[in-house]
């Protein structure tokens, strides 16, 4: 792999791409691409299954084996949590005085 610099104004180089040259780099980028799409597709069929299960179940909160084993439930969950566009509106000094910015690296395959 070798590396693009670019000079900044401060004379600093920074790297911006790093250019792939090694025919291994390129398999694991396929590898990666391939188990993105396995993933994506088995996580399709398992919600179609939790679905078909959700729609079973009806109004049950859960599903039995013939001995009584509970194999899996589903029940109302009541959870609370921060409204944080309502407490924008209505406090947006108090909202801007504690809301702090967060820089962070993405990795996402293109092609």
């Amino acid at each position: 792999m070798s590396e693009i610099l670019t000079l900044n104004d401060d004379n600093t180089y920074q790297i911006e791409n790093l250019v792939i040259e090694e025919e291994n780099d390129s398999r694991w980028l396929d590898n990666y691409r391939t188990l993105s799409q396995k993933i994506s597709e088995m996580e399709k069929e398992r919600d179609l299954i939790k679905s078909y299960f959700i729609s079973k179940l009806g109004k049950c909160d859960g599903l039995v084996d013939k001995d009584g084993v509970v194999l899996a439930t589903y029940k109302h969950q009541t959870r609370e949590y921060f409204d944080v566009n309502n407490f924008k509106k209505t406090h947006e000094n108090l909202y801007q005085k504690f809301t702090t910015q967060k820089e962070s690296r993405v990795f996402l395959l293109k092609k």
